[in-house]
């Protein structure tokens, strides 16, 4: 298989991603390519899934590295991610107060509201193991 699947509930943050949106917005353009939604959508992972996320996020070299706008800041590693057939990224600031159990993604969108999303919603994210790879078949 050449995608990891995640399962996971999504939860309200504390509004730190639109933050570090703004903050590191040119550098996610240049990374990603994308105009990111100011904020992250939280899915806080289902305990079956703690471990392949970890493996991914430790033992997988990520689809691009994100380098911090300034000094004091860490660099984000991200990885291509879709959910629903919606294209985003994963991604894991190395300075994070989350463990392997909260994953956040972005897109150009929200993807909250693009997929109708609310607190406690079950959601599948899907991870090409490499970035050419697409997780989900166009129709």
């Amino acid at each position: 298989m050449h995608c990891i699947k995640i399962v996971g509930k999504v939860f309200s943050g504390v509004g730190e991603g639109r933050i570090y949106i703004e903050l590191y917005r040119r550098e996610i353009e240049k990374a990603l390519g994308i105009n990111p939604y100011p904020g992250t959508l939280n899915i806080k992972v289902e305990q079956e899934y703690i471990d392949a996320t970890k493996r991914l996020l430790t033992q997988t070299n990520p689809h691009a590295v994100i380098k911090p706008p300034r000094d004091g800041l860490a660099p984000v590693l991200a990885w291509k991610a879709y959910v629903r057939s919606i294209a985003a990224y994963l991604i894991k600031p190395l300075k994070t107060v989350w463990g392997f159990d909260v994953i956040e993604l972005i897109a150009e969108e929200n993807l909250r509201n693009l997929l109708k999303l609310a607190d406690g919603n079950a959601v599948e994210v899907f991870v090409p193991i490499a970035s050419n790879f697409k997780c989900w078949e166009d129709t």
